[in-house]
C-alpha cells in the first residue's frame, strides 16, 4: 500500500469558490456506479440539449444517488437511481408545471401546475387539486408530508392549500407581501412548513423554526428555491445566479455567484446525508457542490489516503490469470503476468498484476486497491488497464506505456498514475519515433469520469489525452485531480489523423490542480469545453490554450 501524503493546500483569495461539478453547457449522462447514501454527485444533465420547454425544478431520490428534473411542459428527465415513471410531455396542459415532489419511497412523484393541477406517477397518490378553482395568484411550489399521504401547495401570495394528511398551519394570503413567495419546505414531523420569498424573506408555520432570512439584504438576483437539512434544523436558499445562503446547521458547500451562467438557476435539492447540494438551471444544467476548496483536490487520496493493495501479506502468487465467471469477486492475488477479465461484472480487490485487460463486449469490471506495475520494468510496453465499461479505484499504476485506456463508460477515481515508460528511437513507438504516453487516454466513447486522482512523472504525451481518433467522444468529466506531466498536461482536441469524428463534446474540466511538470503548457482544448476553478500550485487560475 502506498500512502499518498499531504500536499500543499492552495488557497485563493475568493474563499467562497468551492469545489463544484459544473455542468451548464453540454448536458449528457454520466455513468456513475450506484452507492449507498451519497454526497451530491454529478449524475448527468440535459444542459446544452435543445429542450421543448425550460426546466423548472428538481427532486432528489431518498438514497441521494439520483434526481429528477421536470420541465414546464411536464417532461421528466431522470439520472442515477431516479426511475422514469411517466411524464406529461405529450399532453397539452392548461397551465405550466412549476414543481415536483418525490414520494418517501422514491418510486413516485407528483407534479404541480401553476393553476394547482396535480399529476401523479408511480406510487404518488392523487389526493386532490385546485385545477377547477380560480386562484388569486398562481401556485409556485409544493411539498409532501413525511409519509407521502398528503401534500401542500403554496401560491405566490403565500396562500396555502392542503390535501390528504397535510395540516393547515397558517398562510400569508391575507397579508400584503413585499415580494412573492417562490418556494416551500416541510418539517420532519409534517406539522410545519417554511415559505421563502424572492427577496429571501422566510415565513414559518407550525413547528418550523425561524433560523434567519435575507429580507433585510439587497440581493443581486431573486431567491428561487430552498431545501432543508436532513434533521430540518437548517435550510439553504438558492438565488437565480447560483448564490447560496445558509441558515441553522446547513453548511455552506459552495455557490456559483462568481460564474456567468448560461441560464438561471431554477431549483435546488440535497442528498439525505446533507453533504452538498445540487442546483439546476432552466436549460437542465446541473451544478453539484460538495464543499472542497480548489487547491485541495482528491481529499481521499492527496489528504493522506492510500493506493495499492490494502493487505500485501494476504496476497498469493498466481501465473497469468483469466477470470471467466460472471459476477466473480477475486481478492488477494499477486498475478505474475496479465490479468484478463473475460466475464461480465467481475470485481478484483487487493491485488497486483503486470497489467489488466477486459475482453471485448465484456462490461462491469471493478478494480479496487491494486498495483499494476509492468513488472517494474522500464522497458515494459503494456498498457495498465484496458479498455471500456469499468471502474478503477485506488490503483497504483506505473511502468506502463499508457496508464488507463478509457473508451466509454469508465469511472477512474483516487488512483495514482506515475513513472510511465517513455521510449525513443523507433518508428514503432509512433509519430516522432517516441512513445506518446498518457496517464489516461480516451480515443472514443462516452461517459468517462476522472476524479480525485494524481497523475505525474510522465515524460510522454499528457496526463489526460482526449482525442477522437477511433470514434466520437462525448460526456467526459475531469474534476478534483492533481495533474502533471507530458508535453501538454491535458488535451481535448479534434484528431489530426481522423478529423471525421469531430471535436470531443460535453467535456467538463473543473477544480483541478495543474503542476508545472509539462514541457509546453497546461492544456490545449478545442470545441466547447466547460472549464472552471482550475489552478496551478500557486493558486493562480489556469487558462487553457485554444486549439483552432
Amino acid at each position: 500500500m502506498h500512502s499518498i501524503g499531504s500536499f500543499r493546500r492552495v488557497r485563493r483569495a475568493a474563499s467562497s469558490v468551492l469545489a463544484i461539478t459544473v455542468v451548464a453547457l453540454l448536458g449528457l449522462t454520466l455513468v456513475v456506479p450506484a452507492a449507498s447514501a451519497s454526497d451530491a454527485r454529478f449524475l448527468g444533465s440535459v444542459g446544452g440539449t435543445p429542450l421543448r420547454a425550460p426546466v423548472v425544478g428538481m427532486a432528489a431520490t431518498p438514497s441521494g444517488n439520483g434526481y429528477w428534473m421536470v420541465a414546464s411542459d411536464g417532461g421528466i428527465f431522470t439520472f442515477g437511481d431516479a426511475p422514469f415513471l411517466g411524464s406529461l410531455g405529450a399532453l397539452k396542459l392548461n397551465a405550466p408545471i412549476v414543481g415536483i415532489a418525490a414520494t418517501p419511497t422514491g418510486r413516485g412523484y407528483w407534479m404541480v401546475a401553476s393553476d394547482g393541477g396535480i399529476f401523479t406517477f408511480g406510487d404518488a397518490k392523487y389526493l386532490g387539486s385546485l385545477g377547477n378553482l380560480r386562484l388569486n395568484q398562481p401556485i409556485v411550489s409544493m411539498a409532501s408530508t413525511p409519509d407521502g399521504k398528503g401534500y401542500w401547495m403554496v401560491a405566490s401570495d403565500g396562500g396555502i392549500f392542503t390535501f390528504g394528511d397535510a395540516p393547515f398551519m397558517g398562510s400569508l394570503g391575507n397579508l400584503k407581501l413585499t415580494k412573492p413567495i417562490t418556494a416551500m419546505s416541510a418539517t420532519a414531523s409534517g406539522r410545519g412548513y417554511w415559505l421563502a420569498a424572492s427577496d429571501g424573506g422566510i415565513f414559518t408555520f407550525g413547528d418550523a423554526p425561524f433560523l434567519g432570512s435575507l429580507g433585510n439584504l439587497k440581493l443581486t438576483q431573486p431567491i428561487v428555491s430552498m431545501t432543508v437539512t436532513p434533521d430540518r434544523r437548517g435550510y439553504w436558499l438558492a438565488a437565480a445566479d447560483g448564490g447560496v445562503f445558509t441558515f441553522g446547521n446547513a453548511p455552506f458547500m459552495g455557490s456559483l455567484g462568481y460564474l456567468k451562467l448560461v441560464r438561471p438557476v431554477v431549483g435546488m435539492a440535497a442528498p439525505p446525508n446533507g453533504t452538498g447540494y445540487w442546483m439546476v438551471g432552466s436549460d437542465g444544467g446541473i451544478f453539484a457542490l460538495t464543499g472542497t476548496s480548489p487547491g485541495t483536490p482528491a481529499p481521499q487520496l492527496l489528504g493522506g489516503g492510500s493506493v495499492g493493495p490494502t493487505n500485501t501479506a494476504a496476497l498469493h502468487s498466481v501465473g497469468p490469470l483469466t477470470i471467466n465467471t460472471p459476477g466473480a469477486v477475486v481478492t488477494n492475488v499477486d498475478v505474475h503476468g496479465q490479468l484478463t477479465i473475460a466475464a461480465n461484472n467481475v470485481t478484483v480487490r487487493n491485488f497486483r498484476a503486470t497489467n489488466v485487460t477486459q475482453g471485448s463486449n465484456v462490461t462491469g469490471m471493478v478494480l479496487e486497491d491494486g498495483e499494476i506495475h509492468g513488472n517494474n520494468d522500464p522497458n515494459n510496453l503494456t498498457d495498465g488497464v484496458t479498455w471500456a465499461n469499468y471502474t478503477a479505484r485506488r490503483l497504483d499504476i506505473h511502468n506502463q506505456l499508457d496508464g488507463l485506456k478509457a473508451m466509454g463508460n469508465v469511472l477512474i477515481e483516487n488512483c495514482w498514475v506515475h513513472d510511465l515508460n517513455f521510449h525513443t528511437g523507433s518508428p514503432s513507438y509512433g509519430a516522432g519515433d517516441y512513445t506518446h504516453n498518457d496517464a489516461v487516454q480516451i480515443s472514443s466513447g462516452s461517459n468517462v469520469t476522472i476524479r480525485n486522482n494524481r497523475f505525474e512523472h510522465n515524460d510522454g504525451n499528457s496526463s489526460i489525452f482526449i482525442d477522437a481518433d477511433q470514434g466520437p467522444i462525448n460526456n467526459v468529466m475531469v474534476t478534483g485531480n492533481y495533474l502533471g506531466g507530458g508535453s501538454i498536461t491535458l488535451f481535448s482536441i479534434i484528431s489530426r489523423s481522423a478529423p471525421q469524428f469531430g471535436v470531443p463534446t460535453g467535456v467538463f474540466v473543473t477544480n483541478n490542480i495543474f503542476t508545472e511538470e509539462h514541457r509546453y503548457d497546461y492544456a490545449l482544448v478545442g470545441g466547447t469545453v466547460w472549464w472552471a476553478a482550475n489552478v496551478n500550485l500557486n493558486g493562480q487560475i489556469v487558462t487553457p490554450k485554444r486549439d483552432p
